[in-house]
């Protein structure tokens, strides 16, 4: 939609990064409001989705000038985790504000400037199944997967009777935490391990969530 040539001085609009994911995978929703007047009173319509984990990202807002006109832009991200295949619809939502008024009487007792009113357009994603031909593993809808391995002492170096730290890292990007599986090790011969709790987390990135289980 944007701002540029509707007339308007407030503008709300949604958008997804993508209208077709596989269940459990990643869809970054974009809640964006414009405006070129000052306002106050914000309210916005809860982000309310069956059957879909929702994590909130990092909120951005900047300025840009269009046709000599200067805009607001707030952002608001969601990085959103379909549960159920099939047909999603992600429902209009509702931003409300007044128009600030410039400086009241302390004698006002409120009512403010105009009421403003926008809706976004309601958004359709067709969420994917499991492929039949998916092999006997976890399930991992990652849109990028790493697996890195660190010594506190070379392999090469190691000694009998000597102990060493092995860490193993797994980083599924457009993946929660705790979507990504356990590390599994074959015994060896002659050789002892002894397992740490695994750590996991996850952190925000340009392409939404990261999943990291060390």
């Amino acid at each position: 939609v944007g701002p540029a040539g509707d007339g308007q001085s407030v503008v709300f609009e949604a958008e997804v990064d993508q209208s077709e994911v596989y269940v459990q995978g990643q869809v970054i929703l974009t809640l964006r409001l414009h405006h070129a007047v000052s306002l106050e009173e914000y309210d916005t319509s809860p982000l309310k989705l069956d059957n879909v984990f929702v994590k909130p990202l990092e909120m951005h807002s900047f300025q840009q000038v269009i046709d000599g006109r200067l805009w607001r832009v707030q952002e608001a991200r969601y990085a959103i985790f379909p549960e159920k295949s099939g047909t999603l619809e992600i429902p209009a939502q509702v931003f409300s504000a007044r128009i600030a008024s410039g400086r009241r009487s302390f004698f006002d007792l409120g009512g403010g400037g105009q009421l403003v009113r926008r809706n976004t357009q309601a958004i359709t994603l067709n969420v994917l199944p499991k492929p039949a031909t998916y092999p006997t593993a976890d399930w991992l809808p990652a849109q990028n997967l790493t697996l890195t391995e660190t010594w506190s002492t070379p392999p090469e170096q190691l000694r009998v009777g000597e102990s060493a730290t092995r860490t193993v890292r797994i980083v599924g990007t457009g993946l929660q935490g705790a979507q990504l599986p356990p590390i599994l090790f074959t015994p060896i011969e002659g050789l002892k391990y002894y397992p740490d709790q695994p750590a996991i987390s996850e952190q925000e990135v340009d392409s939404g969530l990261e999943g990291i289980r060390e």
